[in-house]
C-alpha cells in the first residue's frame, strides 16, 4: 500500500523522525510520537531501545518476537476477532547480530478520545457510565472470547471514538492463550477498567 511504501522509504530515517516529532513518550527506551511521512501524511511510531535494556531482559528477543511485532500480531488478532484497534501500518526491529537493537511500530492515527481523560471532563459521570460500561463490557467479552487478556487494561490504554465506541491500544504486553482465560484472569481485567 502506499502508507507502508512510504514507511520504507521513511525508514533510512525513523529514529530522526521520532526523536524531531512532538512525542508523546520521550524516555531512555522508548519514543512514542506522531511522524510526518514522506508524502506528508502522518501515522503514530513507536520505537523501543532493547539495546539499553539490561542483558536478563533482552535474552527473550533471541527467539521471542520483539514489543512491536508481537503488538503488530495481537492488533491483527484483535481486527479478526471484532475488537476495535488503530491498524498496523507497520512493524519491525533492527537486528544486526543475535539480539535486536530496535523495535518499531507504525499505525493508523484515529480521532479518538482516551477513556481516563474523558471520564475526568465527564459533567454527568454515572450518566455516562451507564452509555459506556456495557459498551466495555462487550469489547472485554470479545477480547477474552478470543483467548485474549491485555495485562494492562486501564482507562489510559482504552479509547473512544467518536461515536464512543471503546478502541482499544498499547499492545504489547498482551497474552494470546491457547485454551480458555481462567475465571480469575478475566475478572482481574474487568475490574481493572471499572475501579
Amino acid at each position: 500500500s502506499p502508507k507502508r511504501d512510504d514507511l520504507i522509504l521513511a525508514m533510512k530515517d525513523i529514529d530522526e523522525r521520532l526523536a524531531a516529532a512532538k512525542n508523546f513518550k520521550h524516555g531512555q527506551k522508548t519514543r512514542a510520537a506522531f511522524i510526518t511521512l514522506p508524502d506528508g501524511s502522518e501515522c503514530f511510531g513507536k520505537s523501543v531501545q532493547i539495546a539499553k535494556m539490561r542483558l536478563e531482559n533482552r535474552f527473550r528477543y533471541v527467539v521471542a518476537p520483539t514489543r512491536g511485532l508481537w503488538a503488530a500480531a495481537v492488533a491483527q488478532r484483535l481486527r479478526e476477532i471484532g475488537v476495535p484497534t488503530p491498524e498496523v501500518w507497520g512493524a519491525g526491529e533492527r537486528r544486526p547480530r543475535l539480539f535486536p537493537t530496535v523495535s518499531y511500530l507504525f499505525t493508523e492515527i484515529l480521532r479518538v478520545t482516551q477513556l481516563d481523560v474523558w471520564l475526568r471532563n465527564s459533567d454527568a459521570l454515572m450518566d455516562e457510565a451507564e452509555r459506556i460500561l456495557p459498551r466495555l463490557g462487550r469489547m472485554i467479552g470479545r477480547l477474552h472470547g478470543g483467548r485474549i487478556t491485555h495485562n494492562d487494561l486501564k482507562p489510559e490504554n482504552v479509547y473512544l471514538s467518536a461515536d464512543e465506541e471503546p478502541v482499544l491500544w498499547d499492545l504489547d504486553p498482551a497474552k494470546i492463550h491457547r485454551d480458555a482465560i481462567p475465571i480469575e484472569a478475566r475478572a482481574f481485567e474487568f475490574s481493572r477498567i471499572v475501579a
